[in-house]
């Protein structure tokens, strides 16, 4: 999973039951009282960026974060969210992020493909404009959660990036899909947003993989 060398020293790991809701480090780039001005703003109607855009400068933030060493409150949440996790994991930890980060960034640039700057204009009616956009970033960034996850079944149990992978994948889907704090679920914020239950059935199609008969 990860290009460093891999860790074969064995390691207890607990299991999670569902994702986490974030750590310290995720909190403080979505929940901060400017993104969350905008996306009340935009469901109100008061277009003042794409979501698109605030999604790449929240991505941007994040690996900004995780390459700029660690912090105490970071380790301390860290350390406390994964228990099995010790100092020397962290860098590993922060790398795994950083990589799963950039491949989250390059999906949404990828998908907009050279329209970047003239979609970022088009901050009025954004769901509307862009709906199918939005939902091809949803239904990307879920399978890369799940490669994500078919990699990490592939590790060893007793091999400490087992756990180190558990960590930085569940920490980044959540930060990405989860259903009440994820990047994903202000996309619903956005005025006129809706998604009629064929197209929901398409989605999870889409996202597992299987074509329409």
């Amino acid at each position: 999973m990860s290009d460093a060398s891999i860790d074969e020293t064995a390691i207890e790991l607990p299991v999670i039951e569902d994702l986490p809701e974030g750590i310290e480090l995720d909190s403080d780039i979505i929940d901060n009282e400017q993104y969350r001005s905008a996306v009340r703003n935009a469901a109100a109607g008061q277009y003042e960026n794409t979501m698109l855009e605030m999604w790449e400068n929240i991505i941007d933030t994040a690996i900004g974060q995780a390459t700029s060493g660690v912090t105490i409150p970071v380790a301390d949440g860290l350390l406390r969210q994964w228990p099995w996790l010790e100092y020397k994991h962290l860098p590993k930890y922060l790398a795994a992020r950083v990589k799963m980060l950039v491949e989250a960034k390059t999906i949404l640039l990828v998908l907009m493909e050279d329209k970047k700057e003239t979609l970022y204009k088009e901050n009025e009616n954004d769901w509307l404009l862009h709906k199918d956009l939005y939902i091809a970033v949803f239904v990307e960034w879920n399978r890369a959660c799940n490669k994500w996850t078919d990699d990490w079944e592939k590790i060893s149990l007793h091999i400490v990036d087992k756990g180190i992978m558990h960590a930085a994948i569940a920490d980044i889907c959540a930060f990405l899909i989860n259903e009440r704090s994820g990047l994903l679920e202000y996309m619903t914020n956005l005025a006129g947003y809706e998604v009629t239950d064929d197209e929901r059935k398409e989605i999870s199609q889409l996202i597992a993989g299987v074509e329409d008969e």
